[in-house]
């Protein structure tokens, strides 16, 4: 179980699991999601080599899969693509790089951590 992913439900697949790695989230795209059936096709991973934004497919077969998504987060997730201006299917849909992400993280943390 990678750390900080929450414990699978026991209905769930061990092959399934509820998270995502911060490259896989950087490289999703409009079209990875289904709405209907509230699910996203993780078949990516995005990383920054040498100044250049690369996305290419998993080091593991087990790395592609199609995971659930809560309605609300489903929800979320359909509402921020609409307001996306001229966003095609094949487009990122969050072009943060993962510094920006990482520093967004520790923020909300230390926010945690001090309310505590």
């Amino acid at each position: 179980m990678r750390q900080g992913c929450p414990r699978p439900a026991r209905k769930t697949s061990a092959r399934s699991p509820r998270c995502i790695r911060e490259g896989e989230l950087l490289a999703l795209t409009p079209g990875d999601s289904d709405f209907k059936k509230r699910t996203v096709t993780i078949s990516k991973s995005y990383q920054r080599i040498k100044s250049r934004d690369v996305v290419a497919h998993p080091k593991t077969a087990k790395s592609n899969r199609v995971i659930q998504m809560p309605v609300f987060l489903c929800e979320e997730k359909e509402d921020y693509i609409k307001s996306l201006y001229a966003v095609e299917p094949s487009d990122r849909i969050f072009t943060v790089a993962k510094s920006y992400l990482h520093r967004e993280m520790a923020d909300k943390l230390d926010m945690e951590r001090k309310r505590a």
